[in-house]
């Protein structure tokens, strides 16, 4: 019984690193990113974004970093501090807007 449960562990761990690969390779597909999109909003509202702060903020975000890098840097970052990275739709960590919507859930 033991060895079916540890198999069943095993193969629970293996498709959800899967899956999550899948997913975030389907976030980086479509073209643009997000600090382009970022850059263009602050030059909108008039803030002047030069050289340095476009190399810092690429640093910052990963990017230059192949995709499979940024992916174990996301998936430790999940392990060990609990970190699920910040959401760029809604500026919040995603971890709070998961705890808000637990409260959430609970509430019905």
């Amino acid at each position: 019984m033991s060895k079916y449960l540890l198999r069943r562990l095993l193969f629970m761990m293996i498709s959800l690193l899967v899956m999550s690969f899948i997913s975030f390779i389907l976030i980086d597909l479509p073209p643009g990113d997000y600090l382009t999109m970022l850059i263009n909003k602050l030059r909108v509202s008039g803030e002047r974004v030069d050289e340095a702060r476009i190399a810092a903020l690429e640093v910052q975000y990963g990017y230059g970093q192949p995709l499979v890098i940024r992916y174990v840097k996301w998936v430790i970052g999940i392990v060990t501090r609990g970190d699920f990275g910040s959401s760029w739709q809604w500026e919040a960590s995603v971890l709070s807007l998961i705890k808000e919507r637990l409260i959430l859930l609970q509430q019905l």
